[in-house]
């Protein structure tokens, strides 16, 4: 009988990962389907990661995607520090990817929403924390 080498990542570990890119993906249909241009995936920057960037009209919107088996844990899962984290990684992104004239803005707003996953629904969170610096 073949016998497969143990992974080197605990079971649940691998899961969890799964989980969340499928919850990224199901995200990212949604988005397009309420008529957002998604513009990056798991974008990373040395300040962090931000799961998806979409725009809407001139608004840059930077997504967060939680998956848990209950909507309101989902709503709970982004510490302060995590919110800083991506309105970091938002500002690094716009940075980068600013127009050559400095008289010009790429976007009028930059918003930071969020979309909670659990296995019957999805529900989306625009706004959900701001820039407080």
């Amino acid at each position: 009988k073949f016998m497969r080498a143990p992974s080197p990542y605990p079971k649940n570990k691998i899961n969890h990962y799964w989980r969340g890119m499928i919850a990224e993906y199901v995200a990212i249909i949604y988005l397009m389907c309420k008529g957002y241009r998604i513009v990056a995936h798991r974008y990373k920057t040395p300040v962090g990661e931000i799961d998806v960037i979409a725009t809407k009209k001139n608004i840059l919107i930077a997504v967060e995607v939680k998956y848990r088996h209950n909507i309101d844990d989902a709503f709970g899962a982004i510490s302060p520090a995590s919110q800083k984290r991506i309105i970091n990684a938002a500002k690094w992104y716009v940075s980068k990817n600013a127009p050559p004239s400095k008289n010009r803005h790429l976007y009028d707003t930059i918003r930071m929403d969020m979309i909670a996953i659990d296995r019957f629904s999805i529900k989306h969170l625009d706004n959900a924390w701001q820039d407080n610096s």
